[in-house]
């Protein structure tokens, strides 16, 4: 696909942190990674590492309620399946709208119990809804 004027050999992968990612399919490097969804847990993705950038304002403690996490735990995507259509080149991607309430505590482990160490509630994001189903133009790196 074109990638700043060239053609490269290309990957995009929907990442549950809420964007998409263009990498070369032979290096690994990241050519970009934008926002498909509602995100403040992250500030952007350092494009030459790959790596997250943390929005320190979103971090949890022990005992503290961090307010308005988008995406949620379960991040903007999960099992849902998407589609590439080759003959008008997009992507159909079914995703989460979720943003929730986390108050890291302190637990104990015990065997064959749930082990989250958090109280989390889970809204819907901006706009009231809770998904979507969008269309989206990996060359454009824009929901259409």
């Amino acid at each position: 696909m074109p990638v700043n004027g060239q053609f490269r050999k290309a990957l995009v992968h929907i990442g549950r942190n809420g964007y998409i990612y263009v990498l070369d399919r032979v290096t690994g490097q990241v050519y970009s990674a934008t926002p498909y969804d509602t995100i403040n847990a992250t500030k952007g993705i350092d494009l030459k590492t790959g790596r997250p950038i943390k929005n320190e304002e979103k971090k949890p403690s022990p005992g503290k309620t961090v307010s308005d996490i988008c995406p949620n735990a379960d991040g903007a995507k999960d099992w849902q399946p998407s589609a590439w259509s080759p003959r008008i080149h997009l992507i159909y991607i079914p995703h989460q709208h979720l943003c929730m309430n986390w108050k890291t505590t302190q637990v104990a482990y015990i065997a064959g119990t749930p082990y989250v160490g958090a109280t989390v509630d889970m809204f819907a994001g901006p706009g009231g809804y809770r998904g979507e189903f969008m269309a989206w133009d990996p060359r454009g790196a824009e929901k259409v």
